[in-house]
This record gives C-alpha cells, sequence and structure tokens, in this order.
C-alpha cells in the first residue's frame, strides 16, 4: 500500500475520516486505505474494506482449499501491525502514539499477551 502511494504521489496524503462513533472528522492523517475521485481523496470504510478482503480470501481459496472458510476483518490486520510495532519496533511510547493509544498501558498490555 505504502509503495502503490509513494510511486503515483512521492508520499502518502495527509486526508481527513469521518468517525461514525465520535461523529467528527478525524485530524489529517496517512490512511493506507485511500481512494480517490477526480482531484478528492477519501479513506475507505471498515466495511468496504472488510469485502474487499472477503473477495480475497473467497479468491485466495479457488487456489488453495487450506484457505476455505477463511476470514479476515480490518482489524485482524491492525492487530497484526500492533503486536510487530511493540515486539520490533520503536519504543513503546512511540508505538502507542502510532496506535492511537491515549494511555501507553494500553499499549503495554499488547506487550504482555503476545509474549
Amino acid at each position: 500500500m505504502i509503495r502503490r502511494h509513494k510511486e503515483s504521489l512521492g508520499t502518502i496524503p495527509l486526508i481527513r475520516r469521518w468517525d461514525p462513533q465520535e461523529r467528527e472528522h478525524s485530524e489529517p492523517l496517512p490512511f493506507l486505505f485511500q481512494h480517490s475521485r477526480g482531484p478528492l481523496r477519501g479513506v475507505f470504510s471498515t466495511s468496504r474494506i472488510a469485502k474487499l478482503l472477503r473477495t480475497a480470501c473467497t479468491a485466495a481459496a479457488e487456489d488453495r482449499p487450506e484457505f476455505e472458510g477463511l476470514a479476515f476483518t480490518p482489524h485482524d490486520f491492525r492487530r497484526i501491525f500492533a503486536t510487530d510495532l511493540v515486539n520490533n519496533g520503536p519504543p513503546i511510547h512511540i508505538g502507542a502514539a502510532l496506535l492511537g493509544h491515549a494511555n501507553v498501558q494500553t499499549t503495554k498490555g499488547l506487550r504482555c499477551r503476545v509474549r
């Protein structure tokens, strides 16, 4: 995803995302799952990403039977990213900021669960 953005734009654009739970727009951030319609850029909704993941899992199962019935959610990828980040990444306070955790203890909890 990062390579695709950088090849076409040189960097990942900072855009705002509407948060339906908070009922407000986020600060401009480099969201990975972006789309564009002409000059306008937006962020794919979690339901759209989930649908793309279901389609990819179904396609993978056609060639690889062991993938039959496999399902991923967008949050699964956040967990994978978070696990790798706390185990192999920058200092914990930077990881907490990247994950959007207001309290570093939330991020430290990830470290305890994954080891």
